[in-house]
């Protein structure tokens, strides 16, 4: 809601319903940022921005707003000419590639001025609805992404996440892009949405993974399902962004995804469900469900119960796509618990309560010798530069462990010693 939008001045809602039947039904009336908000403009708030922080990105709808384009507004006069008024009434670009190109390029010129440096392109999926009747959807689908991510490198060298756009139309249309979400929005302080939100993400990852890194959406450090939440954050491969509410920002939630420069420490790869996760419904099969990664050469297993009693499972070397080695050492995050897993073994674990969760890392050994890495890091392989048995080469500091000799050890270590 940082847009120019005259439907916000002086409305008023209860509820997250409510803002968003607002927000739906809205139009933009320029590219500038909405006055009252922001009274220094678009430019001044991101140059105060970044004092604290390198990149700032901006959020917009391929549509202008949810509801199109302003009829009475400056933009319309600007682009009259390569407008649309769909079928629903909404105002929108033309769709054809020219048009977008136009509109994209002009908009994206303007918040590159700002300082912006990567946006977030969202409502991609309205195409079937938006233009039915018009032209081919596949026509107008490349035509749309094309000009997107043209734009998008002139302006930004290619940073753009793309939302709300797993539809095939745009899966398969896209001719730069990257990276995409990969679920619903999130809802804060749902536990019922968090359950659908790790499968969709989960589900969706695995199948986009040939194509792009997903993105699992933005998160709140303070909702209730928040430790859970980083969690799948870190495994997922994908960016990390929150959107606290100012003051709201828990620091002991965000450190464990991070090393202590702010660096991301992120799996190479999209995260996936295991193999023997694929084919039943966890939330009333009694079993745990499981998403895995490899950070560096490690593999990570996440482990949640998304039932309503016990789940039992197994954890295996095998959960790990691509995974290797005959000897691992395996560390669970969140009770300490350590063993040894050889070949194909496979061990046992119950999560007694609903929405309790687990995190494995598992090291191949070599030469009787396994890194774990700082576990207090999620992703504690990717702390790891270096290590053998006599020395650790450390990106960070803090907790170190490691397997040797049949042992398992932890010692207070500094970064690169």
């Amino acid at each position: 809601m940082w847009a120019d939008v005259p439907a916000f001045k002086g409305a008023v809602y209860s509820c997250r319903d409510e803002m968003i039947s607002l927000m739906h039904g809205s139009a933009l009336a320029s590219f500038n940022a909405d006055p009252d908000r922001f009274p220094g403009g678009l430019k001044a708030a991101v140059d105060e921005m970044k004092r604290y922080v390198r990149c700032v990105g901006a959020w917009h709808p391929l549509t202008g707003y949810w509801f199109g384009i302003e009829e009475n507004g400056e933009l319309y006069e600007q682009f009259k000419d390569i407008l649309y008024r769909a079928p629903d009434g909404r105002i929108i670009i033309k769709p054809d590639y020219p048009s977008f190109k136009r509109f994209f390029g002009a908009f994206h010129k303007y918040l590159a001025e700002c300082g912006v440096d990567f946006v977030k392109a969202d409502n991609q999926s309205i195409i079937r609805k938006f233009y039915a009747g018009y032209a081919p959807i596949g026509k107008i689908a490349r035509d749309m992404h094309a000009a997107l991510d043209q734009s998008v490198r002139e302006n930004f060298g290619g940073t753009v996440i793309n939302c709300m756009g797993c539809a095939s139309d745009n899966v398969f249309s896209r001719p730069f892009s990257a990276v995409t979400r990969c679920s619903d929005d999130f809802i804060p302080e749902d536990a019922a949405w968090f359950k659908k939100h790790i499968l969709q993400c989960s589900f969706t990852s695995m199948y986009q993974s040939a194509l792009y890194q997903s993105d699992w959406d933005m998160w709140w450090t303070d909702d209730g399902q928040a430790e859970k939440n980083s969690l799948l954050r870190a495994i997922s491969g994908g960016p990390i962004y929150v959107s606290d509410e100012i003051g709201r920002s828990r620091k002991e939630v965000l450190m464990p995804l991070i090393a202590d420069d702010g660096k991301i420490l992120r799996c190479a790869r999209p995260a996936a469900p295991t193999p023997d996760c694929l084919f039943s419904d966890p939330v009333k099969n009694g079993k745990i469900f499981k998403v895995q990664n490899m950070p560096a050469r490690c593999g990570a297993v996440v482990a949640f119960n998304l039932g309503d009693g016990p789940a039992e499972g197994y954890i295996s070397a095998e959960d790990v796509t691509g995974l290797e080695g005959d000897k691992f050492a395996v560390y669970e995050r969140f009770t300490g618990e350590t063993f040894v897993l050889t070949g194909k073994e496979k061990r046992k674990i119950t999560l007694s309560g609903p929405g309790e969760y687990r995190l494995y890392i598992m090291s191949p050994i070599k030469d009787d010798f396994a890194a774990i890495g700082i576990i207090g890091k999620y992703m504690s392989p990717l702390t790891v530069i270096s290590a053998d048995a006599n020395h650790a080469d450390l990106l960070c500091g803090g907790e170190y462990m490691y397997y040797l000799s049949g042992a398992f050890y932890r010692e207070k270590r500094r970064k690169n010693t």
